[in-house]
């Protein structure tokens, strides 16, 4: 993903809900977009949230899985930030655990 690739309203979000300034909004998202997790990665109830997710942008938007929040990108522009439901978390950090112990 090039630089410069995030909406002003997905900055606003990366200030808001992620704690990180705009200036630092390009690097976070290139990250969140090669390394975070993809729907394709996950499984169970966290898959059924995030294809829910898909369905629910009209299928547009590409998912990814990063800490604790969901990135939505459309056409690799970063375009919002959400929570993950807390009872999620713990499935996303077993993802942390295994890809760190593939390593």
């Amino acid at each position: 993903m090039p630089k410069g690739n995030v909406t002003s309203h997905g900055k606003q979000r990366i200030r808001k809900r992620v704690g990180v300034p705009s200036k630092a909004a390009d690097k976070l998202a290139d990250t969140v977009y090669n390394h975070g997790f993809r729907k394709e990665d996950t499984t169970g109830k966290l898959r059924d949230y995030l294809t829910w997710l898909y369905h629910k942008n009209n299928g547009s938007k590409e998912i990814r899985l990063y800490i604790d929040k969901v990135y939505l990108f459309a056409n690799g522009v970063l375009v919002t930030v959400l929570e993950l439901p807390p009872w999620h978390r713990k499935e996303v950090q077993k993802l942390h655990t295994k890809k760190n112990k593939e390593k």
